[in-house]
């Protein structure tokens, strides 16, 4: 973004240099141009903040993938905890055919027993 902000400077200075008539058409059509670009570097400079945030965001979080292959297309496919949180299977995106998942999956349980239990609970 500095390349950005540093070329609007330069513009700017050339504007500032050329003693430009704000009264005149043409003044007022540059002096607007600079305000329009102003705010677009703006923006832009938001949205690398947002972009910059969401990466951020996405090191700190472990995302684990596993892909599966469907048996209709051969398409893989790469498939996290969340596509299947609501148990409903998996269905491949180019032909809609069902994909056998090779894993049975604890949705809620993190003690690997297999149960759905999603609070503490005693396996005895």
């Amino acid at each position: 973004m500095s390349l950005i902000n540093g070329q609007l400077a330069y513009l700017k200075g050339l504007v500032d240099g050329l003693e430009v008539d704000a009264a005149t058409k043409e003044g007022k059509a540059i002096l607007a141009i600079l305000d329009v670009l102003d705010e677009m570097a703006l923006v832009i400079s938001d949205l690398e903040n947002v972009v910059g945030e969401y990466f951020d965001m996405n090191d700190e979080e472990e995302f684990s993938y596993d892909i599966y292959s469907c048996p209709t297309c051969g398409i893989s496919i790469e498939v996290d905890e969340g596509m299947l949180a609501f148990n409903e299977g998996l269905c491949c995106p180019k032909c809609g055919d069902p994909i056998e998942l090779e894993e049975d999956y604890d949705f809620g349980c993190e003690c690997d027993c297999g149960c759905d239990h999603h609070d503490g609970h005693d396996h005895n």
